[in-house]
Order: structure tokens, then sequence, then C-alpha cells
């Protein structure tokens, strides 16, 4: 017998067989079947944060650069409150008629957006590019002007107002680019709440 070729035979053949017991047991772990555990026990991990509070250190405010609130009839998502000089603004996603939008922002402590300057105008103005959004002026017909909500009149000085048409409809105006323009309050549109922080 030719103990040179039967020796590398001998020892190839445990290693080979201890190999492939290794690869049927562990492969089903590597790489598990959907719906299986596997053959050996396979153990979860959690990862667990516990917020522990230290008694000698002075209790901190809230940083207020964005509110969260929940609408109660929209949807369960928290709403996104955006800061510029002290005043928070919410562009709504969602798009309904004037008065209901108005009812939407006193649910959430604030009214339609009354624009006070220049730089309030070119907040919005970047922020209404693709959309026609609900902002707080409407148009008295017995007066025959435009009034906020806080009952102070148009400056014209400030706004450049497309001209309102002989329909009646058209006693709601909305914000586009910084643009200002007539639309039907049943006309359903986004809208911005302006909640100001006192």
């Amino acid at each position: 017998m030719n103990w040179q070729l039967v020796i590398p035979g001998l020892v190839i053949l445990p290693i080979k067989l201890v190999g492939t017991s290794l690869f049927l047991i562990y492969f089903p772990q590597i790489f598990p079947m959907p719906g299986s555990q596997g053959t050996l026990n396979s153990t979860t991990e959690r990862n667990i944060t516990v917020l522990q509070t230290t008694p000698g250190l002075p209790k901190t405010q809230p940083d207020f650069s964005t509110i969260t609130t929940t609408a109660r009839d929209r949807t369960a998502k928290p709403l996104q409150w955006e800061r510029h000089r002290g005043n928070y603004y919410l562009f709504s996603k969602a798009k309904d008629v004037w008065s209901s939008s108005r009812t939407e922002c006193d649910d959430q402590s604030s009214d339609l957006v009354v624009i006070s300057d220049r730089k309030e105008l070119e907040f919005l103005h970047n922020k209404t590019r693709d959309a026609d959004y609900f902002i707080g002026l409407t148009y008295s017909e017995m007066e025959k002007r435009w009034y906020w909500i806080d009952k102070t009149e148009l400056t014209r000085s400030l706004f450049t107002l497309k001209p309102k048409t002989l329909d009646y409809e058209n006693d709601c105006a909305v914000i586009r680019a910084g643009e200002l323009s007539p639309a039907s309050c049943h006309q359903r549109n986004q809208w911005i709440c302006e909640k100001t922080m006192k």
C-alpha cells in the first residue's frame, strides 16, 4: 500500500467532515429561511434608553425653535411650526375653505396670518412658492376695503393686491410667492396659521 497517497486523504477527510458539519449547523443561522428560527436558539437584543435626572442640576427651559402640536380632526401626525422673528407659523398641507381654515388655526391656539411688515412678507414669499395659502385678509363689501382679521386696514404701500373682480365670491385673499390675490372664501386652499408668543 502506498502510504504517501493514503495519509493526505486521511487528513483531508476529517477536515472536510468537520467543515461540512459546521456549514450545515450554522448555515440556517447565517441565512435564515423566511418564517424559521434556525436550528439553534436565537437571542433577541434590545437597546433600552433610560432617562435619568440628577437632583442637583437646575432644570433647563425647552427650546422653542419649533413647536409640535397634534391636529384633532386631521391626522395623528404632529404639525411642525416654523419660527420667524418671535412668531410661529404653520403652513398647512391640507386644503379647506377659508372659514374652516380659520377654525383649524383656532384649534391650534392661533389665527390666520396677518402680514405686518416687509420682513414677514419676505419670509412668507419663500414658503409659498408652490401653492395658494389663505391669509387673514377679507374684503368688506359695505366699505369697499380690505381688512385684516385684527380689524386693521390693508396697507397699500406694503402690498400690491391684484384687483378684485366684480365676482362677489372673491372676498378672501391668498398669498403665493409673496403676491396677494383675491380668492373665493368657498374655494379650498392651504392656509397659514400664525401664533404670537408673548
